[in-house]
């Protein structure tokens, strides 16, 4: 869930996470899905936003991880997570 304390994927540190569990990490691509970002409080909606967050994901997974962007819309506010 996008908007839950106990959720996962919301903090791209979530995705490192992840790959460090498993035993084939090579196998494994992800989905950024900005409303969880967003929730989270990622700052998507300025050009400086996104690119801190893009130095996030490539920092914690690197960008050719990255399979699928989910580009979504929210009423709720940045960081509401």
């Amino acid at each position: 869930s996008a908007h839950s304390n106990l959720s996962i994927g919301g903090n791209v540190e979530d995705f490192s996470a992840i790959l460090e569990r498993l035993e084939h990490p090579e196998k494994v691509r992800f989905c950024v899905d900005t409303v969880h970002a967003h929730a989270y409080g990622y700052d998507l909606q300025s050009l400086y936003g996104q690119q801190v967050f893009l130095r996030a994901v490539e920092r914690a997974v690197g960008l050719e991880r990255i399979a699928l962007i989910h580009l979504n819309n929210t009423t709720q506010q940045c960081g509401s997570y």
